[in-house]
């Protein structure tokens, strides 16, 4: 299914990737229904003055750390890795090096898919799940990259840490639709200016 996609044009591949999105929460809305499901785990809570934390919150914080550091390890220090950036980079120049890219594209879309499943598993004790409960992560997902620049790691974790920064601290001061309303009129200021993100490079077509 991917394969015919990697020569089309990039609004065919997001459109092609939505329509799977759709096709996907709908199958498990014919099979588990729509009803919201909740883990009943109980998490101990510590405070820090006036300030209590749950340790629910602190998981899905602990697990990015970690996954963060072994993606950089993984793409920066193993030749897979360094091939998937060699593919990002000049797909071409990599297959011309020998790199088998049919297999890169695969192994990046399955990696993609490992890394959804963590972030679901962290935030299944959190939240009530259902089948259309990604589709908010995903629009925020989408803000992150173009923020961080596209492809960059480091720049896409600066924006993580902003992004969550600004929507709860406003969130907390007025009021969580507030939070959204600032992080998308940077997003938007962001696009208008600088479409590279934070740490991207311009690229003369």
């Amino acid at each position: 299914m991917v394969r015919p996609l990697l020569k089309a044009p990039l609004i065919n591949q997001l459109l092609a990737l939505a329509g799977v999105i759709i096709v996907l929460e709908n199958i498990i809305l014919a099979v588990f229904g729509s009803d919201y499901v909740g883990l009943q785990v109980s998490f101990p809570v510590f405070s820090i003055g006036d300030v209590y934390i749950k340790i629910s919150s602190l998981i899905p914080f602990a697990a990015g750390i970690v996954t963060l550091a072994l993606l950089w390890l993984f793409l920066t220090k193993t030749y897979t890795g360094l091939s998937i950036k060699a593919v990002v980079q000049d797909r071409e120049m990599a297959d011309l090096m020998g790199v088998k890219t049919d297999r890169v594209y695969l192994l990046t879309f399955a990696i993609g898919g490992i890394l959804a499943g963590i972030v679901a598993a962290c935030f299944a004790p959190i939240y009530t799940v259902h089948p259309h409960f990604g589709a908010g992560f995903t629009l925020t997902a989408f803000v992150i990259v173009v923020l961080g620049g596209l492809g960059n790691l480091l720049g896409g974790s600066i924006a993580a840490f902003l992004i969550g920064i600004v929507s709860q601290v406003t969130g907390v001061i007025f009021s969580s639709e507030i939070g959204e309303i600032l992080v998308y009129g940077i997003f938007i200021l962001f696009i208008l200016f600088r479409p590279q993100g934070f740490l991207g490079v311009k690229v003369k077509a």
